[in-house]
C-alpha cells in the first residue's frame, strides 16, 4: 500500500528518480553553476567595495545635482 508507506521511503525514492532522470541532474548542474557565480560576484564586490561605492556616489552626484 503506498499510502501508508513511511515519508523517509518516499522521499527517497523521489530523489533518487529526481536524480537518476537527465533534467534533475542538469538542473542541479545550473544551481550550483548559479551558486557558484553569485559567491564569485559577492568576493569580487566584497574586495572593491569601496571603489565601487565610490564610483556609484560620483554617479548619483552627476544625476541629482
Amino acid at each position: 500500500m503506498r499510502a501508508f508507506e513511511p515519508f523517509q521511503n518516499r522521499a527517497r525514492k523521489g530523489a533518487v528518480r529526481f536524480l537518476r532522470d537527465e533534467q534533475g541532474a542538469e538542473l542541479i548542474e545550473w544551481a550550483l553553476l548559479a551558486l557558484l557565480v553569485a559567491l564569485a560576484s559577492y568576493i569580487a564586490l566584497e574586495a572593491l567595495r569601496d571603489e565601487v561605492a565610490a564610483v556609484f556616489v560620483r554617479l548619483l552626484g552627476r544625476f541629482l545635482h
